[in-house]
């Protein structure tokens, strides 16, 4: 499947989620119960800032593209690119928590935030 940008995945470490019937011409973002696809801005067009963060309050500057749980049974969120050349990994509480996401564009999202909500 061609790309015409970069790809954001955020996904627990053990997850077995394929993403195989989303397309990315179609829709946006594909959410999962363990895990997320997010287009981003392709490589040879510039950096890509993700930020991930515990609560605080949207940033008003950014578009919130979800806000809703996900399922984390590692304890182990994973933030990477498609082939794994960068990739970062995060210790959070096992099962169920609050999500958002937040983009500066929704089709070329050149910053992302991440915000888990610790209240949930």
């Amino acid at each position: 499947m061609p790309f015409s940008h970069g790809l954001l995945i955020l996904q627990d470490l053990e997850s077995t989620e394929t993403h195989d019937h989303w397309n990315p011409s179609e829709a946006g973002i594909d959410i999962e119960k363990d895990s997320v696809y997010l287009p981003v801005l392709n490589y040879v067009d510039g950096i890509v800032n993700v930020k991930i963060v515990s609560g605080g309050k949207p940033r008003r500057d950014l578009t919130s593209i979800y806000n809703g749980d996900m399922e984390f049974r590692s304890g182990q969120f994973v933030a990477r690119d498609t082939v794994g050349d960068i990739s970062a990994i995060f210790h959070i509480d096992k099962g169920i928590s609050r999500l958002s996401i937040e983009v500066d564009n929704e089709e070329y999202a050149s910053e992302v935030i991440i915000r888990f909500d610790p209240d949930s």
